[in-house]
């Protein structure tokens, strides 16, 4: 399976079945002691999160768009995003989003329609 086989897959397992999958993304889930590689993808209702560790999926996450109360999205360099997400109280959603990634040819084309559609 490749790199982008293993995002699509791993997020449509996310994704209910009155929904589809409009975007996905390879990204740094970035917190407050560790950083994690993951998959971020887009649905009409919901942003879905599946972390991963080489070719396995470590963590899972579902979050309502419906929740977010802020969202802030930084150009850290001319390939790089800072996506930043409130869901209320606690930590921010920091997410680290490059313009181009390896072996995931579709990122380029996916990264602003993700960005444009929070």
């Amino acid at each position: 399976m490749t790199q982008k086989e293993f995002m699509k897959h791993s997020l449509e397992e996310l994704v209910h079945k009155n929904e589809k999958l409009q975007s996905s993304i390879f990204g740094i889930l970035k917190e407050s002691h560790s950083d994690f590689f993951g998959f971020f993808g887009l649905t009409d209702k919901a942003l879905v999160i599946a972390l991963i560790s080489g070719k396995k999926v470590t963590y899972t996450n579902r979050l309502l768009l419906s929740d977010m109360k802020t969202i802030r999205i930084n150009k850290n360099s001319p390939n790089q995003y800072e996506i930043a997400i409130s869901f209320g109280e606690g930590e921010l959603l920091r997410i680290i989003a490059n313009k181009k990634v390896l072996r995931i040819d579709t990122q380029e084309q996916e990264l602003p329609f993700f960005i444009e559609t929070l």
